[in-house]
C-alpha cells in the first residue's frame, strides 16, 4: 500500500508541473513590436525596422543603397543612413487593398525574391535581390498579364540572354555582358558556296532537256562490271603470269580444286589423317597393285604360333 501511495503522489506532482510550464512561459518578456506604418497618397506601407541596439553592428558600404525610416517616411541613400534601418518584411498596398509590392530587407538592404503588382492585381515584376543589388532571373509583365521581358541580372546589370516579347507575340533575343549589349556575329558563309553563287549569277547555265533513256538491249560480249575484290585478284594473277614469262618459264596452268569430299558434302566432315597413316601412305603407294590382302585366318595362325612356347625355354 505504501508503494502504491508513493507512485500515485509522484505522478500527481509530475502532472501539476506540466500544467505549470505553459503558465510560466507566458510570463517571459515579449520583444517590442518594431513595425511602422507609412501612409502615402497612392499606397500604404507596412515595414519593420531594426532595433536601436542593433545599429551599432552595421557598418554601411558606399557600394550599396540603404533603406531607412525617419520622420514618418522611408528614405533611400547610398553608403549611409541617419535613422532606423528597415529589417524584416516589407509590404505595400494600393488604396483598394490590392498588393503593390512585397519582399524582405536585411539590415537596410533588399534581400531575396521581390514581387510587384499592377493596380488591377496582375503581376508586374518578379526579381531577385542580394547584398550587391539585383541578382538572378527576372520577369516583367504587362497590365494584361502578358510576359514582356525575361532575363538575368548580375550586380544590378543585365548579364546573359534576355528575351523581349512584342505586343503581337514576336520575340527578340539579346545578349548582354556586364550591362552592355553584345552585337550579333554575322554568320560566315563558306567560300565554295559564295563562289558558286557568283559563278552562277555571272554565267547562267542554259537548261537542257534530259537525255532519252536507251531501250536497246545490252551487248552480251561486253564484260559485266566487276567488284573491287575480283579486280584485285585478276591484277595479281596477271602480274604473276607476266613475271613467269619474263623469267623464261611457261605460265603454270590454273589449279583446279580436287573433287574430294568437303565439309559440306553429305553432311560429313573431312577425315584428318594421323601421323601414322601419313607415314604408311608412301609404302602403300609403292606396293604392287595386284597383291591380295592377307586373309584373317592366316593372321590368327601367326598369333597362335607366337603364343606357343619355343623349345629350349
Amino acid at each position: 500500500m505504501k508503494w502504491r501511495l508513493f507512485f500515485g503522489t509522484a505522478r500527481a506532482v509530475v502532472f501539476l508541473a506540466g500544467l505549470a510550464l505553459p503558465v510560466r512561459a507566458q510570463r517571459v518578456k515579449m520583444p517590442i513590436n518594431n513595425r511602422v506604418i507609412i501612409n502615402y497618397v497612392d499606397y500604404v506601407v507596412y515595414a519593420h525596422v531594426l532595433p536601436a541596439d542593433e545599429h551599432k553592428r552595421t557598418l554601411p558600404s558606399e557600394a550599396h543603397f540603404y533603406y531607412w525610416f525617419s520622420a514618418n517616411d522611408i528614405k533611400k541613400t547610398r553608403g549611409g543612413y541617419d535613422g532606423k534601418l528597415l529589417h524584416g518584411l516589407y509590404t505595400a498596398y494600393y488604396p483598394n487593398k490590392n498588393l503593390k509590392e512585397k519582399g524582405a530587407l536585411r539590415y537596410g538592404l533588399k534581400h531575396g525574391v521581390w514581387k510587384s503588382w499592377h493596380l488591377n492585381g496582375e503581376i508586374r515584376e518578379i526579381i531577385g535581390w542580394r547584398k550587391k543589388g539585383k541578382w538572378g532571373s527576372f520577369r516583367q509583365y504587362s497590365p494584361e498579364g502578358v510576359l514582356q521581358q525575361k532575363g538575368t541580372y548580375r550586380e544590378e546589370k543585365l548579364h546573359g540572354k534576355t528575351t523581349v516579347y512584342g505586343p503581337s507575340g514576336e520575340r527578340e533575343k539579346r545578349r548582354y555582358r556586364n550591362g552592355q549589349l553584345v552585337p550579333k556575329k554575322e554568320k560566315k558563309k563558306k567560300k565554295k558556296k559564295r563562289e558558286r553563287k557568283l559563278r552562277q549569277s555571272a554565267d547562267p547555265v542554259p537548261q537542257t532537256q534530259p537525255a532519252a533513256q536507251s531501250t536497246q538491249p545490252a551487248d552480251p560480249a561486253q564484260p559485266a562490271p566487276q567488284s573491287k575484290g575480283r579486280k584485285r585478284r585478276a591484277a595479281q594473277a596477271a602480274k604473276l603470269q607476266a613475271d613467269t614469262t619474263v623469267a623464261g618459264q611457261p605460265p603454270a596452268p590454273p589449279q583446279t580444286p580436287a573433287a574430294g569430299p568437303t565439309a559440306g558434302e553429305n553432311g560429313k566432315k573431312r577425315k584428318v589423317r594421323s601421323k601414322r597413316t601419313r607415314k604408311a601412305a608412301p609404302a602403300a603407294e609403292n606396293s604392287l597393285p595386284d597383291a591380295a590382302p592377307e586373309p584373317p585366318e592366316a593372321k590368327k595362325q601367326k598369333r597362335a604360333r607366337k603364343k606357343q612356347p619355343q623349345p629350349g625355354t
